[in-house]
């Protein structure tokens, strides 16, 4: 049997998982703000909307790589939950478009306008409409599938790996980061801008005295 391959330590496997998000999160927000820009000016509802919502979720996983940052475990509830929110905004747009090809056919997706110049050139036909659905289909069934792979797949990487990104992060040192500190009641790593202790729930700012 071969060998398996040497498991990474939680350290690691943290800076791998903040790595990935922050990609994933970045690219994310780039290309779907790009998208729903670009369907502001061609009047597509649909793609603004679909594009608005992808951004809401690269930017939860960014908020999720802050919080992790900030050595709070539930950074790791909002990559997974970035993840399907992704997830399920692609297969709804897929299904949409979809249902748009099977009620409209390609006069759904490719406007009257683009079929004139097509046709006035010759390169438009119903030989050249039953390709372009099928072409259509195709590739939307693709992206489905690439979805299900990628984004399910990131979840389940997510969810898994919950454990070991506690643990890493319980045993980080604040003192190599300036923005933590131990809380003094569990001595469990804290964000220095936390009002409380996300372990114990300790106090961790006084009320400052009022001004006299």
């Amino acid at each position: 049997m071969p060998a398996r391959p040497p498991q990474l330590s939680e350290e690691k496997t943290l800076a791998r998982v903040l790595w990935l998000a922050k990609m994933e999160g970045s690219s994310v927000v780039l290309v779907a703000g790009c998208s729903a820009m670009i369907s502001v000016f061609g009047a597509d509802w649909l793609g603004i909307v679909i594009g608005l919502l992808a951004t809401g979720a690269g930017i939860a996983l960014l908020h999720g790589v802050k919080l992790l940052k900030d050595q709070q475990s539930r950074g790791m509830t909002w990559l997974v939950r970035g993840e399907l929110a992704l997830l399920n905004l692609i297969l709804v747009y897929v299904a949409i478009q979809l249902g748009r090809l099977t009620m409209g056919g390609v006069n759904a997706i490719i406007s009257e306008e683009t079929r004139s110049t097509l046709a006035s050139a010759g390169f438009w036909g119903p030989e050249q409409a039953q390709f372009a659905v099928q072409t259509f289909k195709l590739t939307y069934g693709t992206v489905a599938i690439v979805t299900l792979l990628c984004q399910g797949g990131m979840a389940y990487y997510y969810h898994r790996n919950r454990a070991v990104i506690r643990k890493a992060l319980e045993s980080a040192k604040p003192g190599l980061n300036p923005m933590l500190m131990a809380c003094p009641a569990c001595r469990k790593t804290v964000s220095i801008a936390a009002p409380m202790c996300p372990h114990c729930g300790h106090p961790l700012k006084s009320i400052p005295p009022p001004l006299r």
